[in-house]
């Protein structure tokens, strides 16, 4: 067996400087398009991030850099809730599609917690209640989905939200309703906003989504089911949109013409 050489200490921040550039590429062309990027943020994320016991150390643990608090921008699970949770992310709807994006700076609330609470924190509930923190996403797709290994079976609880629509959220359109998907590599992306706004100074990027997309939020999900709609405004998910005002869709239309037409 050969023996190894202890790395100095600027080789390791060197490692860093590469990391956080494999970081910010790969999230660049993912907000160009390129959603399959996501499996790469996810390999970098686990070796900036991840411990394994003794044998594996990550960069940052190397570093001793896991004592800073990090980002935690994901909205708060309502407990008893109705509703499945994908606390890191949003919905878009346009007037004839929809899915999951990162609201990167846009999110609607933040907070810095400690690095451990940061990686265990529950950022998915489907409606059978199976859960996945950021370091079982992070993990599951690095070494199952294709990041850094594609393995013959996937992690059920991964594969029910990311192949099964288990968040049940759908887009209605004048069309029909169709699965939203693509939640995994979304809260991907958001999670490596999350760990740049923690390691590069000043970083910020905001979403590319206008104003009126962004608002909207689980709009389109619920017109034409009043029961959905009652629960969703008890809970203060929904806000009702008066008929004759702009469609929040952003389509120009007056709303009682656009996805009004649904309700």
């Amino acid at each position: 067996m050969s023996t190894k050489t202890p790395r100095e200490a600027g080789d390791l921040l060197d490692q860093l400087a590469e990391q956080i550039g494999f970081l910010k590429s790969s999230a660049d062309a993912f907000d160009s398009g390129n959603e399959s990027e996501a499996k790469r943020l996810a390999v970098t994320l686990r070796t900036l991030l991840h411990d394994r016991g003794n044998t594996s150390k990550s960069l940052l643990g190397q570093l001793g850099m896991k004592g800073v608090d990090f980002l935690q921008s994901a909205k708060p699970h309502r407990d008893g809730s109705a509703f499945s949770y994908h606390g890191l992310i949003g919905t878009q709807v346009g007037p004839d599609s929809g899915g999951y994006f990162a609201v990167l700076d846009d999110a609607n609330s933040t907070s810095r917690v400690p690095f451990d609470q940061w990686w265990e924190m529950v950022i998915f509930r489907d409606k059978a209640g199976r859960t996945l923190t950021r370091k079982d996403l992070v993990l599951v797709v690095a070494n199952q989905d294709g990041g850094a290994h594609v393995d013959e079976e996937l992690d059920e609880r991964y594969a029910s939200i990311s192949r099964g629509n288990s968040l049940s959220w759908h887009v209605v359109t004048p069309a029909g309703s169709t699965p939203m998907k693509g939640p995994e590599l979304a809260a991907l992306r958001q999670i490596a906003h999350e760990v740049l706004k923690v390691l590069v100074p000043n970083y910020a990027k905001k979403s590319t989504l206008g104003s009126a997309q962004f608002q909207l939020m689980d709009l389109a999900m619920v017109v034409g089911n009043e029961e959905v709609r009652k629960s969703m405004e008890a809970e203060g998910i929904y806000q009702p949109v008066a008929r004759n005002a702009p469609c929040p869709c952003g389509s120009g239309k007056k709303y009682k013409r656009c996805h009004g037409k649904l309700s």
